[in-house]
């Protein structure tokens, strides 16, 4: 299953790319900080971030855990007037992180897609 929130998305892959680094290790990990709003995407379960040459990361996800939405200091799972993405629950397993691009025909380039809420 694959799971996404705003412009961030964890696609599930069978198995992860060969020579890849370990870039993180432990319960709680922010995959994305908004642009605008400074508001932040993060993984709380137990897992790895892996990143390979090129920048890609891959998460291994080996305890149940939650892709909440927010500020750094809330603490809650659901924020009135915050929370513009639902949580998900994120099942063990392997993930490739993607973030959202979108192609501009006016300038012919592919950028980042930037998260407003």
């Amino acid at each position: 299953m694959n799971y996404r929130q705003g412009d961030i998305e964890l696609l599930k892959i069978k198995e992860l790319p060969k020579n890849l680094k370990s870039k993180f290790k432990g319960n709680s990990y922010i995959l994305a900080y908004g642009e605008v709003t400074g508001h932040q995407h993060e993984l709380r379960a137990e897992c790895e971030v892996l990143e390979d040459n090129q920048g890609l990361s891959y998460l291994v996800v080996t305890k149940e855990g939650k892709l909440v939405h927010g500020y750094k200091d809330v603490t809650e799972e659901k924020q009135v007037g915050v929370d513009r993405h639902n949580t998900h629950t994120i099942k063990p397993g392997i993930y490739k992180l993607s973030n959202e691009r979108e192609y501009d025909y006016f300038t012919e380039m592919i950028q980042k897609v930037i998260d407003w809420n």
